[in-house]
This record gives C-alpha cells, structure tokens and sequence, in this order.
C-alpha cells in the first residue's frame, strides 16, 4: 500500500516543475510572437 501511495507522489513531484518549466516556455514564446506583431 505505501508503494501505491509513494508512486503518484513521486511522479507528481517530477511532473510539476516540468508542467511549470513547460508553462514558462509558452509564456516565454507568446511574449515574442506577441511583441513581433506589435
């Protein structure tokens, strides 16, 4: 049971900074697309 648990967590923890890394670089890329057009 504390494998089943530890799992998901662990993966969560791995996946978070990559989703926030990811959000970053689309952010990063919509600010340049954005100021290109203007």
């Amino acid at each position: 049971m504390p494998k089943l648990i530890v799992g998901p967590l662990a993966i969560g923890k791995v996946r978070k900074p990559q989703a926030i890394a990811n959000l970053g670089t689309l952010t990063t890329i919509g600010l340049l697309i954005y100021s290109r057009i203007d």
